[in-house]
């Protein structure tokens, strides 16, 4: 069973559907490496509305058997399930970030228009006006290039995987919410002044 990809509108960057994620084999990686690589899988399992049940108590051998099943012929039933819910939350967030005045309009490399936002749960969103290229929590995210060397994800479903330090994880609570969004913030903000000092901004809204 292949992935069925779903789409997404951001208003302030362009009137039609985007698609969540360029295809497939994108949609996966970024399962793998925000949904099921600790320490970011741990706050994902707070804010989706579907999260499979046996990966719940956060285990990291049962979130690489999971991940490595993405890569199958076959991937589970669960796996669709979680993509969708993703795809919500992240159509949540993108909303929060427009309703807040939280986005910022830049040029990147190749004068492509990108949309950065943030919504009220931490989440970060980036795209273009053809695709999503990501979404994340940024104060636990392990960054991209900074794993082993680059292999087949049917032999390292998650290259991120034990990049971080071994962190002591929250309970979800209010107060946990609250610093899970002040830490997105922070990187958000840094993301959001390079933009300004690099002179990319297109549009700007003033805010943090």
């Amino acid at each position: 069973m292949s992935l069925r990809l779903g789409t997404l509108l951001i208003a302030p960057l362009t009137d039609r559907e985007i698609r969540a994620f360029a295809d497939e084999q994108r949609a996966r990686e970024h399962i793998c490496d925000h949904l099921l690589t600790l320490p970011e899988a741990h706050f994902w399992r707070w804010l989706l509305p579907y999260y499979p049940r046996d990966l719940k108590d956060g285990n990291d051998a049962d979130l690489g058997s999971f991940a490595t099943r993405l890569w199958t012929a076959r991937p589970a039933v669960e796996s669709q399930l979680l993509y969708d819910s993703y795809v919500e939350t992240i159509r949540q967030a993108i909303a929060e970030a427009v309703a807040e005045g939280w986005y910022w309009l830049q040029d990147s490399p190749g004068k492509v228009v990108t949309w950065c936002g943030l919504g009220r749960t931490g989440i970060y969103v980036i795209s273009d006006p053809v695709k999503l290229r990501t979404a994340m929590l940024p104060g636990y995210t392990v960054p991209a290039g900074s794993g082993p060397p680059v292999v087949a994800r049917s032999v390292e479903a998650r290259p991120r995987r034990g990049v971080l330090p071994s962190l002591s994880l929250p309970q979800d609570s209010e107060l946990s919410r609250y610093a899970l969004f002040e830490r997105s913030v922070q990187r958000v903000r840094r993301e959001y002044f390079g933009a300004c000092y690099h002179r990319r901004m297109i549009v700007a809204q003033s805010v943090f």
